[in-house]
């Protein structure tokens, strides 16, 4: 899975605001049709988008 593929699927998980997806949501979404390996790659992203997001600008 390139880095691609991992932004846009982080994209779409980042439209929804209101939530915050754990890891086990997120394979459950992917219908396990993931490795580990990606599914922490997709969750690091997706974390760090969502605090960079909502982190205060100073």
């Amino acid at each position: 899975m390139r880095k691609k593929d991992i932004d846009k699927i982080v994209r779409q998980l980042l439209e929804d605001n209101t939530k915050t997806y754990t890891q086990t949501e997120l394979r459950q979404m992917l219908d396990n049709d993931i490795t580990s390996e990606h599914l922490v790659r997709i969750y690091r992203r997706y974390m760090y988008l969502k605090n960079k997001d909502i982190l205060p600008r100073i």
